[in-house]
């Protein structure tokens, strides 16, 4: 298992298929799949208070990932750990209470 050190974070980024998409159209990651990124690990030089472990962090689209490892990638699912830099996080997307951020697993219906 990775081990974050400094002012890093682990970001456990999972992907789910879109449910339909045109054939042809998509351009990168984000077209195939919902993405959430959730808050793994926190290193020992990030200050304490502002992330903790389970937030959904959101960060810039050309963040730099230090390094990523993929657990799985299928058409309909993915798991990738990434390590990344504390100051490029822009702001946590947490569920409010009550609310429902889980997206089901479903197959791509190609249209």
């Amino acid at each position: 298992m990775i081990k974050v050190l400094g002012k890093r974070l682990l970001i456990k980024q999972e992907l789910f298929g879109k449910k339909k998409l045109l054939i042809g159209t998509a351009k990168d990651d984000q077209d195939l799949f919902d993405i959430v990124q959730t808050v793994e690990q926190i290193g020992p030089d990030c200050p304490e208070g502002l992330v903790e472990i389970g937030d959904h962090v959101v960060f810039p689209t050309y963040v730099q990932f230090l390094s990523s490892k993929t657990i799985k990638r299928t058409p309909e699912h993915g798991i990738i750990f990434s390590v990344i830099h504390f100051d490029d996080v822009i702001a946590i997307d947490n569920p409010a209470p009550g609310e429902d951020q889980v997206i089901k697993e479903s197959p791509i219906d190609l249209v």
